[in-house]
This record gives C-alpha cells, structure tokens and sequence, in this order.
C-alpha cells in the first residue's frame, strides 16, 4: 500500500486555487455592478454566476470532507490543509448565499 505524501496534498489541493482566484473576482464583479447601481442591468446575470459558483463551492467542501476522511491517519498536514478548505468552501458558500439576497434585494421593479 502506498502511503500519501505532502507532495500528493498539495497537488490535490492546487486545484482549488484557481476556485478561490475565480470567487474572488466574481465577488468584486457583483460588487462593482451593486456600486454602479446597475443590479437592473446586470443583476440577473450576476445572480447566475452566484448560483452556480455557490454550487461548485459546496460540492466543493463535500470532496475536502471526503479527502480529509481518506489522509485520517495518514498525513497530519494533509488533513490540516483539507480542514481549512473545507472552512474556506463554507464561507464562500454563505457569501454568495449574501450576493444572491442582495441582488435580488437591489434590483427593484
């Protein structure tokens, strides 16, 4: 059997970041189209791209609990770095929970 090493952590957890690079360009997106007050325009759009980056973002944390479950034992730091994945997914998720309401808050009829 082989053993996981902290190269094969980080090599799985790479991925991520280009998520986490992506949200936070979606997020300063809804916020310059909410700044603008152009959530009549654009809102409807911007509410799209939340829903599905908050789906990717939650089925994201679901595969960090799977990863974490599969290094129990084996690579502290492994589980160490899938545990603050699976914080930052969470948080990512509530926040465009927040941008949704928002956009929906902002547009008005």
């Amino acid at each position: 059997m082989r053993y996981a090493s902290t190269s094969d952590c980080v090599e799985t957890v790479d991925y991520y970041w280009w998520g986490v690079w992506f949200n936070f360009f979606v997020f300063i997106l809804a916020a310059l189209v909410g700044a603008a007050n152009k959530a009549n325009q654009y809102g409807a759009a911007v509410q799209a791209l939340s829903a599905a980056c908050m789906s990717v973002s939650m089925y994201c944390s679901q595969d960090s609990r799977t990863q974490y479950r599969f290094y129990d034992g084996i690579n502290n730091d492994a589980q160490t770095a899938f545990e603050v994945m699976f914080a930052g997914n969470l948080i990512t998720s509530v926040a465009y929970a927040v941008v949704l309401i928002g956009m929906s808050s902002a547009k008005s009829d």
